[in-house]
């Protein structure tokens, strides 16, 4: 019951640290530090577990975004900002997926497919994207038209 409210503490946590657009660095980087520790505690069959997988990807993928925005603001000519939180995020996408919801599936194999794009990774994003129109059950996304 203990480990659930913390979820329910954290996850709240998560969602107004979410709702503040100008969240500092600081403030995120101390919601991904304290959902780590709450995914570390958790069982791997505990039902919470693919949420709080999936926020943390999100999150990293997130601060992986800023940091290159903020690199591309200061004039990079190769740019590398992003890159560990991305490989983060795409880990905890990946440990997600076996246990997402069938509707879920797609969004996160879309979003790794971009990750991986990001990494310059052309041919696990091409598998991604792949894999999201294979587990879709939107006839939009399936339309070879």
């Amino acid at each position: 019951m203990m480990k659930r409210s913390i979820i329910a503490v954290s996850l709240s946590a998560a969602v107004f640290a979410s709702a503040d657009q100008g969240a500092s660095g600081s403030t995120q980087d101390l919601l991904i530090q304290k959902l780590t520790q709450v995914q570390m505690g958790l069982a791997p069959s505990d039902p919470s577990r693919v949420s709080v997988l999936l926020r943390l990807a999100d999150l990293h993928a997130e601060k992986a975004r800023q940091l290159a925005m903020q690199e591309i603001g200061d004039g990079c000519t190769v740019c590398s900002a992003g890159t560990a939180d991305r490989t983060k995020a795409l880990k905890f996408y990946a440990e997600a997926l076996a246990g997402a919801s069938a509707a879920v599936k797609p969004k996160v194999h879309l979003q790794m497919g971009h990750l991986y794009e990001m990494q310059g990774q052309s041919d696990l994003a091409e598998k991604s994207y792949k894999a999201m129109l294979e587990v879709s059950t939107s006839p939009v996304e399936q339309d070879d038209s």
